[in-house]
């Protein structure tokens, strides 16, 4: 079978975390894909750790610093030599199935992007439609690490990941392309585990003002995204004041 598929991960100090990463991915029961790890120079164990992932793994694994973590992510994509790629974080967690399933969805038609489900904090998660005024990328797709399989085509219409937004870069990227008429093809199987605990999950400030320009970027009815904003930053007030 043609290797059609990519993973693409970006660590940095990822030792404490990043076996459970590299296990996920040796227990996939379909081994025909590719790993691109781009590493930011870490200084513990992280490059060491790397060493236990399967011989049967084709991985490659670029070793320099960055301007952030989709400047990474772009010299990873730039580095794919599949039709698709998925992005998965140094503290997510595939399913073993989720290669194989992720190769049934492409098998019959070439879709743009392929939307699983996932878990974040046990919790499971689904794709949306329609939803996009309100919750951003996951209100038209799903999460960007984990369920959302990526042609690689796409960037040459809508651009590689714009680094001027160095939290939701990804939600911009993934609603250019659905609002630019990308076929989204959702599927109900659960593709694996997406951490809360990165940066969209811990700087709330930062997260709420970089979605919020997204929005502001993607959506027709600014007014409305303004008063989503506020309301947010009320919602969250304690967690942005601490």
């Amino acid at each position: 079978m043609e290797k059609k598929i990519t993973l693409v991960t970006v660590t940095y100090n990822a030792a404490d975390v990043i076996l459970g990463l590299i296990d996920s991915v040796n227990s996939q029961e379909c081994k025909n894909f590719s790993w691109i790890i781009v590493d930011a120079i870490s200084t513990d164990d992280t490059l060491e750790k790397l060493k236990n992932v399967s011989p049967d793994v084709d991985v490659d694994i670029l070793c320099e610093s960055d301007a952030g973590i989709y400047d990474a992510i772009n010299k990873a994509v730039l580095r794919v030599c599949t039709d698709y790629y998925l992005v998965v974080g140094a503290d997510d967690r595939l399913e073993k199935k989720a290669i194989a399933n992720y190769y049934k969805s492409i098998e019959c038609h070439a879709p743009d992007l392929v939307a699983a489900h996932w878990l974040t904090d046990g919790k499971l998660n689904k794709p949306m439609k329609g939803k996009g005024w309100l919750v951003g990328m996951r209100g038209v797709a799903s999460s960007h690490s984990v369920s959302l399989l990526i042609k690689k085509e796409l960037h040459e219409k809508f651009g590689l990941y714009n680094t001027k937004y160095p939290i939701c870069a990804d939600q911009l990227f993934v609603k250019l392309a659905v609002n630019g008429n990308a076929y989204i093809k959702k599927e109900e199987f659960v593709a694996g585990e997406y951490s809360s605990k990165g940066i969209s999950g811990t700087d709330a400030l930062g997260f709420l003002t970089d979605f919020f320009r997204v929005q502001m970027a993607t959506e027709k009815n600014k007014c409305l995204q303004v008063l989503i904003f506020a309301l947010r930053v009320l919602k969250n007030g304690r967690k942005i004041c601490k």
